[in-house]
């Protein structure tokens, strides 16, 4: 194992990783009907988001989905059905 695993792993284990959410609340109920909406409510949920940059990693801007009114699957990527073969291809 080299140094830079060495020091993500024990980095890993000392702290959580991801910076603290910074929450976007919904104002107005009426915009979960818009789908338009609710993508600029996202859009400024992720712009909140504070961008942490490690020395030892190659990954920057994690961020737990959390703290969003808005509704998404961000997570799930289930709206193609290419979409699994082509993660596996990068």
């Amino acid at each position: 194992m080299n140094e830079r695993i060495k020091n993500m792993a024990q980095a890993a284990l000392d702290q959580d990783s991801f910076p603290p959410a910074r929450a976007e609340e919904c104002v107005n109920e009426a915009e979960l009907a818009d789908p338009v909406a609710i993508a600029k409510g996202l859009r400024r949920y992720l712009l909140k988001q504070a961008i942490d940059i490690r020395p030892d990693e190659n990954i920057v801007d994690r961020y737990r989905f959390s703290k969003c009114a808005y509704p998404s699957d961000y997570y799930t990527r289930s709206g193609h059905s290419q979409t699994n073969q082509a993660w596996q291809a990068c």
